[in-house]
């Protein structure tokens, strides 16, 4: 009995261990994968995956292709804690013919050999720069805004799909998932409002029936569901939507967490998020939605916040301010960005609103 009670102590040391030293696929220029795929050059990496320029050398025209090769741990969890393959096959069962270069197309996946075990290989096509990439070269990263509407009009596109028919939410809307199909043809920004977009990294998408109460999102844009630790659905990819639309037209980040001297970043974000939004109605319907929050008593006391915001502004006045104000801006906006999930309108709603419609 003790040999077996070691031997469990030693896997599970070993499954705590191996999300912080993932074992990466080992390749290099010329390297060949599943006999078709010849390795260039690698074009991203991070904690669960890289990411690989390749050519598909059984092909006449030798296609390029983007291959996202997963980290043997990261493979050993899909279908269990990670969904990647299984959210990429439900898209390319659900796509049609207008909407299919909106989501990530997966054009062929499998499975190889490394040092520690297998990695899942995805191969998707070869897209061209990010969002974050065409903000880079503009002043303070603020993009046009028919630009910002052609990028906004087609992830929503994207998402109408992903929740309606897919059941599924993305979690990690931010600007380096958001890439266009390729380069525009001159360097004028508003060029790329000739060229589609593509919501990628499907890596922490939760499809329905998996464990909806995890944390999510990028800090910055967490959703107050998210951060009470409350049951979240679709409307939290719609709060993200909301923040980079926000941040693509000002060039700011509407909520920036910070903590202080006795308070966490968590509790300063949920004040700024109060102050900014709250509209005074709402708030006894608010607190009994957030009551079932995991997290409700170290953002509560009571029926109140525990620490409070006094110096935001609205979202109208922030948008004057920018000089950008429009009343379908702002109901845009105010649509996205309800503190109750329940009250966001839907990916489908969102795209007959006047300001994407006029």
């Amino acid at each position: 009995m003790r040999a077996v009670a070691r031997l469990a102590a030693r896997a599970a040391a070993a499954f705590k261990k191996t999300p912080r030293e993932p074992s990466h696929l080992r390749l290099e220029p010329q390297h060949v994968l599943n006999s078709r795929y010849e390795i260039l050059k690698q074009i991203g990496s991070g904690q669960h995956s890289t990411v690989w320029l390749a050519e598909e050398s059984t092909s006449p025209i030798r296609k390029k292709v983007a291959i996202k090769v997963l980290t043997d741990y990261v493979t050993s969890l899909q279908g269990i804690h990670a969904f990647e393959l299984d959210v990429l096959k439900k898209i390319a069962s659900n796509q049609t013919a207008a909407q299919e270069s909106h989501l990530l197309h997966l054009y062929d996946h499998f499975f190889t050999d490394g040092d520690r075990g297998q990695h899942l290989c995805l191969v998707n096509d070869a897209l061209g720069p990010s969002v974050l990439d065409i903000r880079a070269s503009t002043p303070h990263g603020v993009l046009p805004v028919p630009l910002v509407q052609h990028i906004t009009r087609q992830l929503l596109q994207g998402l109408e799909i992903l929740h309606e028919k897919c059941k599924t939410v993305h979690t990690d809307i931010k600007f380096d998932n958001i890439l266009f199909t390729s380069y525009a043809e001159s360097a004028d920004t508003n060029a790329y409002c000739a060229v589609d977009t593509v919501l990628i990294d499907f890596g922490t998408a939760m499809p329905e029936g998996t464990d909806r109460n995890r944390l999510i999102q990028p800090e910055a844009l967490r959703s107050p569901e998210v951060l009470l630790g409350c049951t979240w659905d679709v409307k939290a990819d719609i709060w993200n939507v909301g923040c980079i639309v926000f941040e693509l037209l000002t060039g700011q980040r509407l909520f920036k967490p910070r903590a202080g001297a006795s308070w966490t970043s968590e509790q300063y974000h949920m004040a700024r998020i109060y102050s900014t939004l709250l509209d005074d109605n709402d708030r006894r319907r608010l607190v009994e939605f957030f009551r079932h929050g995991a997290k409700f008593t170290t953002f509560f006391d009571g029926d109140n916040l525990r620490v409070k915001a006094t110096d935001c502004e609205s979202i109208e006045v922030i948008l004057r301010h920018y000089g950008i104000y429009t009343p379908e801006l702002n109901e845009f906006l105010a649509a996205m960005l309800q503190i109750h999930p329940h009250d966001r309108l839907s990916a489908r709603q969102l795209l007959l609103l006047p300001w994407l419609t006029k």
